[in-house]
């Protein structure tokens, strides 16, 4: 290659390491990546869209302290359903690798022959700093959730109303 290539390419690597630098180094803070996982899981949840749930969401997620249902089953759900979930006060709280937010939180669906309309209150929402990735091959940190606590409601309520 002549010299006015390597110059290109050498300009081109430059620019994509500071790239890199910046949205590590100077991304958004973690309070604003915890509200828009927050916002972007529930606008997909609306729309139908389990991937767009399911990135958000810990592999070791629970639900009142039991183990949640596979993702194949919370995908099935989300996409037939497309429930609509509102987080009333979407305010973390950070400590560290780990974040709680409690909340009241709206909830309406109906799938199969339930149908559920209700404000549940005191939801505690923790998530965790897990590893990911952006752009498919850099790793990163990801805000998941990894519990969810709705201390008024049991799973079988949940289904029977």
């Amino acid at each position: 290659m002549n010299k006015r290539v390597w110059a290109i390419v050498a300009i081109v690597a430059v620019a994509g390491v500071l790239l890199l630098l910046r949205s590590s180094l100077f991304g958004p803070s973690d309070r604003q990546l915890i509200r828009e996982a927050v916002e972007q899981s529930a606008q997909a949840s609306r729309e139908g869209r389990p991937g767009g749930v399911l990135e958000y969401l810990s592999k070791s997620l629970t639900f009142n302290d039991l183990p949640a249902d596979s993702r194949a089953e919370i995908a099935k759900f989300i996409s037939q359903s497309k429930p609509e979930v509102e987080i009333r006060n979407p305010e973390p709280v950070i400590s560290g690798n780990t974040a709680e937010i409690v909340t009241p939180v709206q909830v309406k669906f109906s799938y199969l022959a339930f149908s559920f309309d209700q404000e549940i209150p005191n939801v505690r929402i923790v998530l965790q700093k897990e590893a990911g990735t952006k752009w498919l091959i850099i790793p990163t940190k990801k805000w998941r959730i990894v519990s969810i606590t709705a201390p008024e409601i049991s799973a079988s309520e949940f289904m029977s109303n």
